[in-house]
């Protein structure tokens, strides 16, 4: 009887150990940080669970494609750009059942990240009138433009960290279209936004009389300009002054 009561005890323990011990419920990662400068950035983790598994503690920088899954799952984490000097940190927290595993987020801050400067375009375009346009710049150290044409002004002209400029472009009297090279730079790296202003023979100027009625106008690129016509009639208000120059459009015939 003692030895009856000695095997049960035995096997109680040793199943409560087994019970403490359990390994058929897990969820692992295959990398448990991962570092991000302030432009952002992607990272692909591979989730390792033997069941349902979700994610917990997510910060509004930081989106995944899935926040829930079920056993091996390989998901996306977006990180969103910011303009902090300073870096920030997150953890984010993967469930299945009652095992957690974390993982730790690291960003850097402009001031720590590598130098950087981007601009959101490389080429604009410029009607004759002038006009003006806007773009974004990202930089994490102090810029400057260091070359510019005399026909367009930058608001800033230079600055420190991320910015919206303006560009105001004067009136293009000139006859021929003009192009210019923006120039910008931070430290050793330098980027270039290209501009070109139209001139007056690149519209088409349609009389405001009509002497020709066109079957089809087709545009053909940004100043090109195809007609079918099938029908040409003249207006009798000038049919004694019709002349070839009321169908063009300064160098391109209609």
């Amino acid at each position: 009887m003692k030895h009856y009561k000695f095997y049960l005890l035995f096997l109680l323990l040793t199943l409560l150990c087994f019970s403490c011990t359990d390994d058929s419920v897990f969820v692992n990662l295959d990398q448990t940080s991962f570092v991000v400068d302030a432009k952002g950035g992607s990272e692909i983790i591979n989730v390792a669970a033997s069941g349902d598994w979700s994610v917990s503690d997510i910060p509004e920088w930081v989106f995944l494609n899935t926040t829930s899954g079920r056993k091996d799952t390989e998901i996306k984490i977006d990180i969103a750009g910011h303009k902090a000097q300073n870096s920030r940190e997150t953890t984010l927290i993967f469930s299945c059942g009652e095992k957690t595993q974390a993982l730790q987020i690291q960003q850097l801050g402009l001031k720590e990240s590598e130098v950087f400067l981007e601009l959101d375009v490389e080429e604009a375009r410029v009607g004759v009138d002038g006009n003006q346009f806007r773009i974004e710049l990202t930089a994490n150290r102090k810029w400057t433009i260091t070359k510019q044409p005399v026909w367009v002004r930058a608001l800033p002209f230079s600055g420190t960290g991320s910015e919206t400029l303006t560009f105001k472009v004067a009136e293009n009297n000139t006859a021929e279209s003009r192009f210019g090279d923006i120039e910008f730079s931070s430290e050793d790296i330098k980027k270039t936004l290209s501009i070109q202003q139209l001139a007056e023979k690149d519209y088409v100027r349609i009389p405001s009389m009509s002497i020709f009625r066109a079957a089809k106008l087709s545009i053909k690129g940004f100043t090109y300009f195809e007609v079918e016509n099938t029908k040409l009639f003249i207006n009798s208000f000038i049919s004694d002054k019709a002349y070839l120059g009321n169908l063009i459009s300064y160098n391109r015939i209609l």
